[in-house]
């Protein structure tokens, strides 16, 4: 069972994916507190602030490119090396016209949506977009390919230049929020570049390039990304809206010290995060009505799930306890809301493995209503807590919103799976065995490799 469920391949392109994931963390956390320390807590809210803006129109202008791509690379639907040139044009274009909407939002809406963030910084922050776009579109490749290796050389490559340009321009030169800006801009450039050398050396150059649209390929894969676009919109949204409404009703400095803890709780997405991008294009390329879809999934939920609560019970003591130390005094106000947002932390981590699947059996649209709901929630929870508690009350709001959904789509999973509810969550017998026989074949490959 366990060879026909493929788990040494999983627990393999799983293990590319945490060390992503720990590489992200430790290097992640540096440049937090480089940029906490060199910017101060109304800077450093300011530049959040700054990021969100394009951040925000990459995720609702992506169009679900970036899914669509690993959903039909995975059932060998699109050519691999051809899929270069279409998403390199895609991402040029969506890129300039959000470039423009970013644009009219700044002229016309910035003391509205972006009160106290610098209009400069806000045009600044717009030239993130083409370059986040590529990225977003193009690493879609080696996801859909189940490439691992060089899916993740990316993400950490791109975060080693933003280290070291965080410390050239906000150490060095003291540019301010603005030099993290250039810093953000920078290693998405360099990203960009990176994803290209190694796209046309593993796969090969595309048959044609162009630069006009191709409206043939853009309707090809229209009908699966935009319901995943829509889905994954009102999911970051979701992630993302406290940040508006504590500006709104509290000031950037608030947002400052909500950013850190928003920052720290989300390493916690660890587990789901390496998983989930290797459950999505797994799922995808299986047939329908193949019997391991429902093994595969409820099997690694349930150790997300317990590994996710082992990594909350060690990590948040010794976060707490760091946290003033590495941040200074100042970021005190940080520690409450950490806490806050731990259990919708832990609770986010199943909803998004059960979301990957539920998009790689093709049905999108279930997600598109819990992120509906979630996001509503969110809302309303934020409106009504802020006044009271501040950054705590977003954190709490947060929390409410984070484990609402993963209460439904666990129930929407269950349903369309036949698999009850405990089964996803808790622990099995069987899963005793799996890891007993996983850990069993290690010495003896290593014995063969010896030979």
């Amino acid at each position: 069972m366990a060879q026909g469920l493929e788990l040494h391949r999983l627990a393999k392109d799983s293990t590319y994916n945490f060390i992503r994931q720990i590489w992200t963390i430790f290097f992640g956390l540096i440049i937090s507190i480089l940029l906490a320390r060199g910017l101060g807590k109304e800077q450093r809210g300011i530049y959040t602030l700054a990021v969100l803006l394009p951040e925000l129109l990459v995720t609702f202008s992506n169009l679900g490119v970036a899914q669509a791509t690993v959903f039909f690379i995975s059932r060998k639907k699109i050519p691999p090396n051809q899929t270069i040139s279409d998403n390199t044009t895609l991402a040029l274009w969506i890129g300039f016209g959000s470039m423009i909407i970013g644009g009219i939002i700044i002229l016309y809406g910035s003391s509205i949506f972006f009160p106290n963030v610098p209009v400069s910084l806000l045009i600044l922050s717009l030239f993130i977009i083409p370059f986040s776009l590529s990225i977003n579109y193009l690493n879609a490749i080696f996801q859909g390919l189940q490439d691992f290796k060089h899916y993740n050389l990316i993400g950490m490559a791109s975060q080693l230049v933003m280290l070291a340009l965080v410390i050239i321009f906000v150490w060095v030169f003291e540019f301010s929020s603005a030099g993290a800006m250039l810093a953000y801009i920078g290693s998405n450039l360099f990203g960009v570049l990176f994803l290209f050398i190694l796209l046309l050396k593993t796969i090969g150059a595309p048959n044609r390039w162009k630069l006009l649209l191709d409206f043939h390929y853009i309707h090809q894969i229209t009908n699966f990304s935009i319901k995943s676009h829509i889905s994954n919109s009102l999911t970051y949204l979701n992630y993302r809206i406290d940040n508006l409404l504590l500006n709104r009703i509290a000031g950037p400095t608030p947002v400052g010290l909500y950013s850190i803890s928003v920052g720290l709780s989300e390493r916690l997405w660890v587990p789901s995060t390496a998983v989930g991008a290797v459950i999505f294009p797994r799922i995808a390329s299986l047939a329908e009505g193949d019997t391991r879809r429902e093994e595969i999934t409820p099997l690694t939920t349930r150790f997300i799930f317990l590994l996710s609560i082992i990594i909350a019970l060690i990590s948040v003591p010794l976060l707490v306890w760091l946290l003033p130390i590495l941040y200074s005094s100042d970021y005190l106000g940080s520690i409450q809301p950490l806490i806050l947002l731990i259990p919708g932390t832990v609770a986010f981590n199943v909803g998004r493995i059960l979301a990957n699947d539920i998009s790689g059996r093709g049905k999108p649209e279930l997600n598109i209503l819990v992120s509906f709901f979630a996001l509503i929630i969110n809302i309303i929870a934020n409106l009504i807590l802020i006044p009271i508690y501040n950054a705590s009350g977003s954190a709490l709001a947060s929390t409410i919103s984070y484990t609402s959904l993963a209460v439904i789509t666990i129930a929407i999973y269950s349903k369309i799976s036949s698999i009850k509810w405990h089964k996803i969550i808790l622990l099995q017998k069987s899963d005793f065995k799996y890891i007993k026989r996983f850990f069993s074949k290690i010495p003896s490959n290593n014995k063969t490799h010896k030979a």
